[in-house]
Formats: C-alpha cells, sequence, structure tokens
C-alpha cells in the first residue's frame, strides 16, 4: 500500500543528513577529481580535502593551482583547505617553490604560505624567497616572502 512508502527526501533531515559525495574519498581519489576539468568533481575533491586537511597535504599544489579556477566554489573550497592543511609533504616543496613567483597574487601567497609552513625542510627554497621578498611585488606578497624566511631558518 502507499502508506508504506516514504519519500527518500522527507528522510532527510539534520539527524539524517544527505550523505556527502566527498564522504567515502580518500587523498588519491582527491588528487584524481582534483586533476579533472570538471568544477563541480574539483569543488568536491576540494571540500574533501577542507574537511580531511591532516591527509590532504599531497594535494597542495593542485590546492594552490586552483586558485586561478574561474570556479567560484572551486576557488572557495581550495582556499578552507590550504588555510587548515600543515606543512606539506616534502615532495611538493619544489613544486610550491615553482609558484612562489607566480603572477597571481593568490598562488604566490599560498605557495609562499605553504613554504613557511614547512619550516626548514624548505631551506632549499630560501634563495627563491628571497627574490621574491626584495622583488617588485605587492607588499603582502613580499612580506610573505619575509614571515616565510623566518620560518624556514628556525
Amino acid at each position: 500500500t502507499r502508506g508504506n512508502y516514504t519519500s527518500t527526501k522527507a528522510n532527510l533531515s539534520p539527524q539524517h543528513p544527505a550523505p556527502s559525495p566527498c564522504a567515502a574519498m580518500d587523498i588519491q581519489q582527491a588528487i584524481t577529481k582534483l586533476a579533472t576539468s570538471d568544477p563541480k568533481i574539483q569543488a568536491t575533491a576540494a571540500e574533501w580535502c577542507a574537511q580531511n586537511a591532516d591527509d590532504a597535504g599531497p594535494a597542495a599544489v593542485l590546492l594552490v593551482n586552483h586558485l586561478a579556477s574561474p570556479d567560484e566554489a572551486v576557488r572557495e573550497w581550495c582556499t578552507s583547505a590550504l588555510e587548515s592543511l600543515g606543512p606539506p609533504p616534502d615532495e611538493q616543496l619544489s613544486p610550491l617553490a615553482d609558484l612562489a613567483d607566480s603572477a597571481s597574487d593568490d598562488i604566490a601567497y599560498w605557495s609562499i604560505t605553504l613554504l613557511g609552513r614547512a619550516g626548514s625542510a624548505a631551506a632549499l627554497h630560501a634563495a627563491k624567497l628571497k627574490a621574491v621578498a626584495t622583488g617588485g611585488r605587492s607588499d603582502v606578497i613580499r612580506k610573505r616572502a619575509e614571515w616565510a624566511l623566518t620560518q624556514i631558518s628556525h
């Protein structure tokens, strides 16, 4: 009878929310999804990274690069993930250093920030940071590079 059936939507509530599309994801799946060209898939992966920042380090370079995305949701989730991310893995440091002098202030800022979070592990990239700190960039970028250099020297 009809009375025995309930709508799926009717069963959703704060106590029983819809499962998140990123709930069953892991870092390798997030990296694969970030590398797609579909902004909705990228945003879902970046959201997973924001919610799982302790595991998202291997996606650091992809997250920084997606700050140039034309899609606002992608940029916002990537920024959220980067705000929560700890020091990036060592294999991410050289690609991050390559982005430190990006024409995009957002990309430069976050790559420099992550190098600073890496501390002494990023010491090989101090010359690049010094060049950014003394170059013709905005005050925000120059000061961030100076901060990163202090973190690296500790």
